[in-house]
């Protein structure tokens, strides 16, 4: 049962971590 809780929070946080990396070099050229 916690599977169905725990598996949809680790899909985001993967999905939200790839995006922020793919996001990152652009800031990163924006400051500098």
């Amino acid at each position: 049962m916690w599977e169905q809780a725990v598996k949809p929070r680790v899909f985001v946080l993967v999905a939200s971590f790839s995006l922020l990396a793919e996001h990152v070099p652009t800031v990163v050229n924006l400051s500098m």
